[in-house]
Order: C-alpha cells, then sequence, then structure tokens
C-alpha cells in the first residue's frame, strides 16, 4: 500500500471507526460500523472535499483546529495544528505540500492521545 492508502485507512479505522477490507485484487474498502454498508475508502489524504469530512469530524472534540499557508523556498506549505482542552499547551501539527495529508497526518497525532468518543 501506498502513503496516501495508509493514511486512508488510519483515518478510516480511528476516527470513523470503520472496518477496512483488502479484496484479493488490491481493492480497498469500508464497512460501516453502525450499517456495514460497503464503499470504496475515501480518499481522505489526497481529496480537499473529502479532507474536510476529517475537520467536520474532529472539529466536534478539538478545541482548535488550525490551518495556515507558508511559502518555504518557493513552495507552498499547508500547515495544519489541532489542540485539546485535555492536554493544554501541545498542538498537535503537520507540515505538507498537500492540505489534505496535512490535515490527515495532524488528525492521526491528535488521535494518539485524544480518543473520540461515538
Amino acid at each position: 500500500m501506498n502513503d496516501g492508502i495508509n493514511l486512508d485507512t488510519e483515518i478510516a479505522r480511528k476516527l470513523f471507526r470503520h472496518v477496512v477490507l483488502m479484496e484479493d485484487d488490491g481493492t480497498v474498502f469500508v464497512l460501516t460500523k453502525d450499517t456495514r454498508e460497503r464503499f470504496p475508502l475515501p480518499k481522505y489524504s489526497t481529496d480537499v472535499k473529502t479532507a474536510y469530512e476529517v475537520i467536520t469530524k474532529l472539529k466536534s472534540v478539538a478545541s482548535s483546529f488550525n490551518i495556515k499557508s507558508n511559502i518555504e523556498d518557493g513552495i507552498l506549505k499547508w500547515e495544519v495544528y489541532i489542540s485539546h482542552d485535555k492536554v493544554p499547551g501541545i498542538s498537535f501539527g503537520a507540515i505538507s505540500d498537500e492540505l489534505p495529508k496535512a490535515i490527515c497526518e495532524a488528525s492521526l497525532k491528535f488521535l494518539d492521545v485524544v480518543e473520540i468518543q461515538d
């Protein structure tokens, strides 16, 4: 699996609590926790619209969710920082030249420390 699929899989499992499965041909899909509906693995780490679903889900528990852009050596970089009152003074962040990837990486760091209740 490539980095994108790995990030997408971890977001699907840790944040959305989906079951992620791979077929023999390499096709990756998810089963929703509640209905067991089957659908293709969302591209959280490569599609801005889908990454917004991650932001929406985390905004219900995070005390702040900040996104900023920065030009570094002529390249646009995205910085994403998420914080929670449970861990005062610490932000979980990521920097990438791709906004969806930065959102997913920062979210996974956040989810390693802060548990999401269903």
